[in-house]
């Protein structure tokens, strides 16, 4: 798993639009689906296994912020463990 997939993974899941949460999003409907999207075989996929699923642990956060003329974007990965966030990976845009 590589940074560019997820990235290509979740502009993917975005639909035509390019925006989450709108009605031409990719459903995905199960972990089947997932590896359909990312383009895995059933092997690569294995691989992951619990890593990967619905309802899952793992959230991506956008924030964007504006001030005067500047546009500053961070994305963060935490996973919820116990119900306190770990950040995974954070960078600013």
């Amino acid at each position: 798993m590589t940074e560019s997939l997820v990235d290509r993974f979740l502009l993917l899941r975005r639909g035509p639009d390019g925006i989450d949460g709108t009605a031409d999003d990719l459903p995905l409907k199960s972990p089947e689906d997932a590896r359909v999207a990312l383009g895995f075989s059933a092997e690569q996929f294995k691989q992951l296994n619990g890593l990967v699923g619905l309802g899952d642990r793992v959230f991506r956060i956008v924030s964007v912020g504006k001030s005067g003329g500047a546009t500053r974007v961070v994305q963060m990965v935490v996973c919820r463990m116990n119900n306190v966030p770990q950040l995974i990976t954070w960078k600013e845009l």
